[in-house]
């Protein structure tokens, strides 16, 4: 998933994921967020808080 790639050392993926938002309608966010809950909770979120990064790349849109 793009938002787990998603860091400040990264601006690609930045510009992908708010790509992919906005040019993604069916995209379903409930979906979403259950996968990275689950990426988290099975520890493989590499220390980054997965919902704030997609909250803020959501306000970025």
């Amino acid at each position: 998933m793009k938002i787990l790639s998603m860091v400040e050392t990264r601006p690609q993926d930045q510009l992908d994921v708010r790509l992919l938002i906005l040019y993604n309608p069916g995209l379903d966010l409930d979906r979403v967020s259950a996968n990275l809950r689950l990426i988290t909770e099975r520890g493989f979120h590499r220390r980054q808080d997965l919902d704030l990064n997609l909250r803020s790349a959501l306000k970025s849109v």
